[in-house]
């Protein structure tokens, strides 16, 4: 897994990383503990 955070936009490389940027994204706020991916 690895995020590149350098530019205005966070880009992910795995599912995984959306984890990672929506705990970080709703800290303020409503915050995200639990982030579930679906599956086929």
């Amino acid at each position: 897994m690895t995020i590149d955070r350098s530019g205005p936009w966070w880009k992910g490389t795995e599912a995984p990383d959306l984890d990672a940027f929506l705990v970080d994204f709703t800290a303020d706020g409503y915050a995200a503990e639990r982030v579930v991916h679906a599956a086929l």
